[in-house]
């Protein structure tokens, strides 16, 4: 990996660590997700590479192929680090589509003056055309604050505010003013400057993190381009941190903040993999016999389905973000194209969720992007399903059945539960009296017991969704039908329709070179040999 450099940790997790590696030459920024080497490089791990590889759809997180090749990303890594396979993938910005991304969240960190900052350096951004704002914005937005402690800093220590604006410029230069009305993403050295001025007001018993302590955290994250301008006009990081704590007084007999600013204390902020809740089996588990009637209610039982390793719980519906009925139909469409490419090529993914959906906000427009394929299965390479696998409050009640389903079918059932929690907010067959009960979601999902707010929904959203809403998948409605339905094409972008799509269908496109299925199996056998076990 010697072309990237380490940015961070974007989240850990039962199947390894998730980094943030940052392209050298092109400073493009990627997601790395690192397995140990060893026994747990197994059969599954090679479906879901082998599965991933051959996506080739922008609502579908890519593999990476910037200056090499797949398998030398995977020699790379086994040659340079003998612990670890690696599966390098594009970074989306956004974060999770369901949640409050980790730039928002902060944003409620901040007090008024520092969120006045916050603010200018999107304006800084926008103004030279950026479609992201990065730390050399927030050095900007922090000496547009004219009374502000940083001003006072620099000026103190001789450094002239118009000397920092002319070697920003210097360095990044203009954008392509290829902006849309969207937020603007914070760079992930912009997000580690967030996340170390919370931790410095912490430091000072504080909750909410102030001007004061943007300048000390962009201090401390010290590689971005903000680091360089400093470096540039001579201004000593030590000498600005000591001119600056002169500014900040230290709270007495103040406990810092213990709220994680996610709003979720297990989030692993995950750009291409996490798994909620999952409920896992393999495919000789146990489970309940179906029997599915023609629509609503189901006579399956459901005594003794909950596999060994399955929790009671499903995440917390307090970070959800609440979309109106026409921002979610603008996903649940790029859902949908992702989903319909998807089971063209026979895969059915079985996880679907919102946490398995990113956005990339380095468009014009916000880009879905499907992403962890640990559970999908492509009726073209293995058997077809029948393993209770997913995640509880999005799982079709077919799914609870030890007989083989249809995973496609069972894939729509969980676009629909994700439209629902996009505009309400909450999971359609939680019991609201008790909302982490596994087994009372189950037998919700098996009743097909749910409501839908009309408050909240159109009579096309509520069509729809009752006709997702099916217990017997036969009846079930099918994906090409979603894409004819009135709801999903009310204002369909042009890109989505059928003759724009219509590329991404092509077999071994030439523009997507894909690694052999011969050399990917030859690296996965090296990497299940355990680097600590000496050769004989």
């Amino acid at each position: 990996m010697e072309k990237y450099e380490d940015r961070g940790v974007l989240g850990k997790g039962n199947f390894g660590m998730a980094k943030l590696m940052q392209n050298k030459v092109t400073k493009e920024y990627v997601a790395v997700k690192l397995l140990n080497r060893g026994k747990k490089i197994d059969n599954n791990v090679e479906r879901e590479i082998l599965i991933h590889r051959s996506c080739r759809h922008p609502n579908i997180t890519q593999f990476k192929e910037a200056s090499f090749c797949f398998f030398c990303v995977f020699m790379m890594i086994i040659a340079l680090d003998s612990n670890h396979l690696a599966i390098v993938m594009e970074y989306a910005s956004g974060g999770e589509l369901g949640k409050k991304s980790v730039t928002k969240a902060m944003f409620e960190c901040a007090t008024k003056e520092a969120k006045e900052v916050l603010k200018i350096a999107e304006k800084e951004s926008r103004r030279v055309g950026h479609n992201h704002i990065g730390t050399e914005q927030i050095l900007l937005g922090l000496i547009g604050e004219s009374n502000g402690i940083a001003a006072k800093v620099f000026k103190t220590l001789g450094i002239n505010l118009e000397n920092v604006r002319i070697e920003v410029k210097i360095i990044t230069g203009e954008g392509d003013g290829f902006l849309g009305a969207h937020e603007l993403p914070y760079t992930p050295p912009a997000q580690q400057v967030l996340q170390h001025s919370l931790e410095e007001a912490r430091k000072r018993g504080e909750n909410l993190f102030g001007s004061e302590h943007l300048l000390l955290g962009l201090l401390r994250e010290g590689e971005g381009v903000a680091a360089q301008v400093l470096k540039n006009l001579d201004a000593d990081p030590n000498n600005v941190r000591t001119q600056a704590s002169l500014y900040i007084p230290e709270k007495v007999g103040g406990e810092p903040g213990k709220s994680d600013p996610t709003g979720d204390e297990n989030s692993d902020n995950r750009t291409n993999k996490g798994k909620a809740d999952p409920v896992e089996d393999d495919e000789s588990s146990n489970a309940a016999d179906e029997k599915s009637g023609e629509s609503g209610k189901s006579s399956t039982s459901v005594k003794d389905v909950k596999p060994n390793n399955v929790t009671d719980k499903d995440k917390s519906e307090s970070n959800n973000i609440k979309y109106d009925e026409d921002q979610a139909r603008k996903y649940f469409q790029q859902l949908i194209s992702g989903i319909h490419y998807l089971h063209s090529m026979q895969i059915c993914h079985r996880d679907l969720k919102l946490e398995n959906t990113l956005l990339d906000l380095s468009g014009p427009t916000p880009q879905l992007k499907i992403c962890d394929f640990g559970y999908a299965k492509s009726s073209l390479l293995h058997s077809r399903p029948k393993s209770t696998v997913g995640t509880a409050a999005y799982i079709a009640p077919e799914v609870f059945s030890q007989r083989q389903y249809n995973g496609k079918l069972a894939d729509i059932w969980s676009c629909g539960v994700a439209l629902y929690v996009m505009v309400v907010g909450k999971y359609p067959f939680n019991d609201p009296k008790d909302v982490m009960n596994y087994r009372k979601t189950m037998e919700r999902i098996m009743a097909v017991d749910y409501e839908i707010p009309k408050e909240h929904f159109s009579k096309d959203g509520i069509d729809l969704l009752e006709k997702i809403f099916i217990v017997n998948p036969s009846k079930r409605i099918t994906i090409r039908e979603i894409k004819k339905h009135p709801f999903f094409t009310r204002d369909l972008p042009d890109d989505l329709s059928e003759e724009n799509q219509a590329v991404y269908y092509v077999r071994d496109d030439p523009r997507y070179p894909l690694q052999s299925v011969d050399d990917i199996k030859n690296i996965l056998e090296e990497a299940k040999t355990d680097p600590h076990i000496s050769d004989l």
